[in-house]
């Protein structure tokens, strides 16, 4: 192996390392978003029920209404209610 061959190969071999220490803390950093993103959204499911509770109540109360009538609901109440 020449001079100029084996520092083609060293190079190489940095480049390689290099770019699997990149990938390495890419991955990381991925893991701690995923866990960032899963510790909030725990932590918001339970303000979001209590506001949403009340509203969803209030349709199911609009909705026994209009069965007790023998109408259908309107198409403004179901695309509320898919929200």
């Amino acid at each position: 192996m020449t001079d100029r061959e084996r520092e083609e190969f060293e190079q190489e071999k940095t480049a390689a390392q290099i770019s699997g220490d990149y990938h390495l803390k890419a991955k990381e950093m991925e893991l701690e978003v995923a866990k960032l993103e899963a510790k909030w959204s725990s932590w918001l499911k339970l303000p979001i029920i209590i506001i949403t509770l009340p509203v969803r109540i209030l349709f199911a109360l609009g909705f026994v209404v209009c069965m007790a009538r023998k109408s259908e609901p309107s198409e403004a109440f179901w695309e509320f209610m898919q929200v």
